[in-house]
């Protein structure tokens, strides 16, 4: 099935180099999450990646910590974080992150703590992203946009820019 397949990479190492090493966006963030029940990519293979991807990069690990969801004790998960100062002197952090029940397809299984994680992500506080606060966010999303495919295409179109720039780092798209 794959014998006409040719891998030209057999890890992302060098993309997260090549972006943590060339951004000039000030404050840069990663998200990276997996369901803490994922069959197809299990948290603790991209945990112990993104911990490699943080040594090679002289990022300092922070503790694993439980996040919270919708403002009470039910735990949504754990969350590590790894922060530093990239090759062109700004700051950078990689969030590597859990969601407690879920599947591959996170937003589907567990959509209240993913509403809460991604927009904690996109809309960070002012003393930084915290994974518990449920400011701005609602536990019960209305998932029907995602079901026409307007929003998915946009989402598709930027994993085809991040997919480009992993398998051709040559191409020049400016970080900042």
């Amino acid at each position: 099935m794959y014998a006409d397949y040719h891998l030209t990479y057999n890890s992302t190492n060098q993309f997260f180099k090549y972006v943590l090493q060339n951004t000039k966006v000030p404050n840069f963030r990663f998200l990276i999450y997996n369901g803490d029940v994922d069959t197809m990519c299990n948290y603790l293979g991209d945990s112990w990646h993104m911990r490699d991807v943080a040594n090679e990069n002289k990022l300092k690990a922070g503790p694993r910590d439980p996040w919270f969801f919708s403002g009470n004790n039910q735990v949504g998960g754990f969350v590590q974080r790894y922060s530093g100062i990239g090759g062109q002197g700004v700051s950078v952090t990689v969030d590597v992150l859990t969601v407690k029940g879920a599947g591959h397809f996170v937003p589907n299984d567990r959509p209240g703590p993913s509403v809460q994680m991604i927009t904690n992500f996109l809309f960070p506080q002012a003393n930084g992203v915290n994974y518990t606060s449920t400011a701005s966010t609602n536990p019960q999303p209305d998932l029907s946009p995602l079901k026409s495919g307007q929003s998915t295409a946009n989402i598709l179109l930027a994993l085809i820019a991040l997919v480009a720039i992993s398998v051709r780092p040559s191409i020049n798209i400016e970080f900042g």
